[in-house]
């Protein structure tokens, strides 16, 4: 069975690029059984890749709708991935944001997805004692609140969520990462809400395995990885010489990444 890797991209020209650039390293680097899905407002921006990816129209009405009331650009995400579970109900789904990429072939990634265990990116820290003054806000924030009139337990890792691998047997998290959302978001409305909701349901019932040593996921320096990435685009609009030049190059990496502040990372961060 096709494990089905599924994408987003909508309303901006550098997400699009970013996005065409993970989806060559996705078919470059891709084991047997992987099909590749793009829900997008755009379609013409990937063209190159016509052929070989299944589109979904993101309509504006769509968006709307799976941003919620609220309009929280995370909700859309999760709702995507149970609007492609309705249509392929059996098939595994590998998510993945569109400023990542793949590095090498990763069929065995895809074997962490179990019944007893789904993929994220890489743990990045321990909610509780995180000593940043946006985990310490958020702390104070989230011990205030309730989840459906119960306490919210901060004694969890925060996962990064740019990537997220799951099987049918998982979807009922995926449905309680929406109700979190949409009670939650309202009364602190940060986007590291949609995160911390995948991150802690997840945790909860299943093992988390990491995949950040086959894919690259390059939030805090997209402004360099973006360009570095339209370079490479501009050498070919052929898709087997890109696919060629990947597997026999490598995969792009900028020269020079300065060090950012915090608040740079901050608000670079979807």
């Amino acid at each position: 069975m096709n494990t089905l890797l599924v994408y987003q991209s909508y309303g901006s020209e550098d997400g699009y690029t970013q996005t065409l650039y993970s989806i060559l390293t996705a078919l470059a680097f891709a084991p047997k059984k992987v099909e590749v899905h793009l829900y997008t407002d755009n379609p013409s921006a990937f063209r190159v890749i016509t052929n070989q990816v299944y589109f979904h129209n993101l309509t504006q009405e769509t968006i709307k709708q799976w941003r919620g009331v609220h309009d929280f650009t995370h909700r859309l995400k999760i709702m995507m991935l149970l609007n492609l579970h309705e249509q392929f109900a059996q098939n595994p789904i590998l998510y993945l944001d569109g400023d990542t990429f793949f590095t090498q072939n990763y069929e065995q990634i895809l074997n962490r997805i179990t019944d007893k265990s789904i993929l994220m990116h890489m743990k990045e820290y321990f909610i509780a004692t995180h000593t940043t003054g946006q985990m310490k806000r958020f702390r104070k924030n989230m011990r205030r609140l309730t989840f459906q009139g119960m306490p919210i337990n901060l004694d969890i890792y925060m996962w990064n969520a740019g990537v997220i691998g799951f099987l049918p047997v998982h979807i009922p998290i995926l449905r309680r990462v929406v109700e979190f959302v949409d009670e939650i978001y309202p009364q602190y409305p940060k986007h590291i809400i949609e995160q911390f909701a995948v991150s802690y349901f997840f945790q909860r019932e299943y093992d988390i395995q990491s995949c950040d040593t086959y894919i690259k996921h390059y939030w805090s320096q997209k402004l360099q990885y973006t360009s570095t990435i339209q370079s490479f685009l501009s050498q070919s609009e052929d898709i087997t010489t890109l696919l060629s030049m990947i597997q026999k190059e490598g995969v792009v990496s900028p020269t020079d990444i300065p060090k950012r502040k915090w608040w740079q990372k901050w608000f670079s961060k979807k």
